[in-house]
């Protein structure tokens, strides 16, 4: 049971609320390694199953449970904090208990926004759609009160105030936390067939755009053998997806259903020849980031703010999706050395550079 801590070294509390996630660890290591002057508390919407055992983590099964003890202890201390970081919009019950909290909690709350939580209020939808529209009006409205929001790429921002037609938010850009690699040792794969290696996508949404992706290919299939994760995400449209790329490889298509464990995945990546990441918004940074710190050349849509940030802001080389289909068989997967060791070191600089500490620490003096 979560019982009322006493913060008998007089530490402020920061409260961390989460949806349950791969990243989590690494976000926790992060936050105690390099602040540790706060008293942090991790609440977790789902079960321990995955999760590193820690005592500061708190499980409850809904963020709506007024009469579990548990949650009852997590509002006092949520009272109680110095700061309040919600990391991703996407709980429509946390969602829903922000939106009931007063302002006294509101005005100590930041929102970490990861992209799906947002972009998908991209479109137009008719009123009649109640259910939309009301969720929309949550988010807008948790966000108005709110203290600042954080987003991964400062791209981002400029999307986020568009779509949702907020103005005049402190804003802070601070990325997904991560420790110190532990995978340097796998970071450079090897070659498992003359065929060249394409991974397509990271997910089952519509976001990744594999149908684009896969036309993009079709005149490069008879020399490469098409990977695409679909492990989470959508099952019909993963069932689409591997019609298709079945359809259209045969044998030489690959989905990748079963979770794997971090280490098993990122070994995974570094046996790709490249990346096609044909998503129409701020997704799959995780992927992206390994693919390059790995030396794989990465494809992007050229109209989508990680084309801008990788490019302009993280001076990272990467290729525009839409001219593969165009492109010989040697120019596919063909990067320079000096591109591979500039993109390797840029990447890993951003992923676990000291610049993540100290933009974290802009959040937590403000």
């Amino acid at each position: 049971m979560l019982t009322s801590r006493e913060t008998t070294n007089e530490k402020e509390l920061i409260v961390h609320l989460f949806n349950k996630s791969s990243f989590i660890d690494d976000y926790i290591l992060f936050m105690e390694n390099h602040f540790d002057k706060f008293d942090h508390m991790f609440v977790i919407e789902g079960d321990s199953e995955g999760i590193e055992k820690n005592e500061k983590i708190i499980f409850i099964d809904s963020y709506l449970n007024y009469t579990n003890k548990n949650n009852i202890a997590l509002y006092r201390k949520i009272k109680e904090a110095k700061k309040i970081i919600i990391s991703g919009l996407f709980s429509n019950r946390l969602n829903l208990l922000f939106f009931l909290f007063p302002n006294s909690i509101l005005k100590k709350t930041y929102i970490q926004f990861w992209g799906g939580d947002f972009y998908v209020y991209n479109r137009v939808v008719p009123f009649y759609h109640i259910k939309y529209h009301l969720l929309l009006f949550i988010k807008k409205n948790i966000i108005t009160r709110s203290a600042g929001i954080i987003n991964l790429i400062s791209e981002d921002y400029d999307m986020l105030v568009r779509i949702m037609k907020i103005t005049n938010k402190k804003h802070f850009v601070a990325p997904v936390p991560a420790e110190s690699n532990p995978y340097k040792h796998i970071i450079s794969g090897n070659k498992v067939s003359d065929r060249i290696q394409v991974l397509v996508g990271n997910s089952a949404t519509e976001t990744n755009g594999h149908h684009e992706a896969f036309t993009q290919l079709i005149p490069h299939s008879s020399y490469i053998d098409v990977h695409c994760p679909l492990s989470y995400g959508d099952n019909d449209y993963a069932d689409q997806v591997c019609s298709e790329g079945k359809s259209l490889f045969g044998e030489h298509f690959f989905p990748v259903k079963d979770l794997m464990s971090k280490e098993d995945y990122i070994r995974f990546l570094s046996t790709m020849d490249l990346g096609i990441f044909a998503n129409n918004r701020q997704q799959a940074l995780g992927n992206i980031l390994i693919m390059l710190m790995t030396g794989k050349k990465v494809y992007l849509r050229k109209n989508t703010t990680m084309w801008k940030n990788f490019l302009n802001t993280e001076k990272i080389k990467v290729f525009d999706f839409s001219d593969i289909s165009t492109l010989s068989h040697d120019e596919l997967s063909a990067l320079s050395e000096e591109d591979k060791k500039n993109n390797a070191e840029r990447a890993n600089l951003y992923l676990y550079g000291s610049d993540r500490i100290m933009k974290w620490n802009k959040v937590f003096s403000d």
